[in-house]
């Protein structure tokens, strides 16, 4: 009996850590909205690379959306974050008018 109590507590253990791994995944993916990705797909052979807009799951499979296409997170080499722009930079930008001449 006691050998039953320890397998069926090893197997307890085991799916606890099984949606432990499932619920990092997922929340690296969510990580991954907005932010510019480089993945590989094989299923047509290229290079796919853009802001990822979407997240979602198809079957085990955790997929990500760019730029229309989908790819499996697993196939992510790189990430990084979208560039932004502060206002200083945007305001050193701007046309400058001369009010003074008519």
């Amino acid at each position: 009996m006691a050998q039953f109590s320890s397998l069926e507590q090893m197997s307890n253990i085991n799916k606890e850590m099984r949606n432990l791994v499932a619920s990092s995944k997922s929340s690296e993916a969510y990580g991954m909205l907005g932010k510019e990705i480089e993945a590989y797909s094989p299923a047509n052979n290229k290079k796919i690379q853009g802001i990822v807009s979407s997240v979602f799951f198809k079957g085990e499979d955790i997929m990500l959306t760019v730029g229309g296409e989908e790819v499996s997170m697993k196939y992510v080499h790189s990430v990084a974050m979208k560039e932004k722009k502060n206002a200083a930079d945007l305001i050193k930008n701007l046309p400058v008018y001369d009010n003074t001449k008519k």
